[in-house]
Order: structure tokens, then sequence, then C-alpha cells
């Protein structure tokens, strides 16, 4: 089987998954979700790594599949093997992989920021409205995050 094989089966059982969940039967969906993973990881492990992007997203993809698997373990161990390997990712690849990770982690621990509320105003030369360059802003933002994240997790 190649790789693109691997892939369609993999589609085909997240699909068959997603229809479970949204009926509610959440062991079915989480077996099917173990085999969309078991798929995607044997894609990328088929998958020539000259295809960069293409790597990058099967690479995200066989991840989130684990971790939609309630296989948070393996989907760690996966993306760290990923961002370990000597083989080039495409950055927005690695950004995913981090944030997978950072979501496993917080749920691991327990920890929920979803009803928190934090303002944070930007100041220095001249406000004006919707002035503030967004990638500072999201930079800003995602430090921000990280630095509760860490505090919440030290604090527990």
């Amino acid at each position: 089987m190649t790789w693109l094989d691997h892939h369609i089966r993999s589609e085909h059982f997240a699909s068959d998954a997603e229809i479970a969940r949204r009926r509610g039967e959440r062991d079915l969906a989480s077996e099917l979700y173990g085999s969309a993973a078991r798929a995607e990881s044997q894609a990328l492990e088929e998958l020539d790594t000259s295809k960069l992007r293409t790597y990058g997203i099967i690479a995200v993809s066989a991840v989130a599949l684990h971790h939609k698997a309630d296989l948070s373990d393996e989907a760690a161990i996966l993306a760290h093997r990923i961002l370990g390997s000597p083989e080039p990712l495409p950055n927005f690849a690695r950004r995913q992989l981090d944030d997978l990770l950072e979501t496993i982690k917080r749920e691991q621990s327990g920890i929920s920021l979803a009803e928190a509320q934090l303002l944070v105003s930007i100041s220095g030369g001249e406000v004006i409205r919707g002035g503030a360059p967004l990638d500072l802003i999201l930079a800003k933002t995602q430090k921000m995050k990280n630095l509760l994240y860490r505090t919440t997790e030290h604090m527990k």
C-alpha cells in the first residue's frame, strides 16, 4: 500500500468516528479514531519526506487523530518523535504540533482556563485603534497564555 492508500483509509475511519461521536457513541468513536490514527501513522511512515508540506500535514493529522482517540500519551510520543527528527518540518506543522502538545499537557494536568478572562492592554507611542501589528499582538497573547498556564500549573 502507498502512503495515499493509508491516508484514504484514515479519512474513512475518521469520518465514521465523527458520525459515531455525533450520535453519542463515545467508545465506538474512540475506537474508530484509533484506527484512523494507526492508518495515518502508516501513511506518515510511507511518505517521502521530500514532500515537505504534505509530510507536515500528515504528521499533524496523525498526532491529532491519536489525541482524538484518547491516546494522549501516544500522541505526545509521536509529536516529540516528529519534532526531534532530523527530517525537515514546515513551520506551520511545527507550531501545530507544539500547540497539540500544549493541549495534551493541559488536559493531563486537569487545568482549564476556559472561563477565565484577562484584559491586556498595550500602550506606548501614539495609540491608534487597530494600529498595532497583528503578529506582535498574537505573539504577546501567546506568551501571556503560556505564562498563565505555567503559573496555574505551579500553583496547582
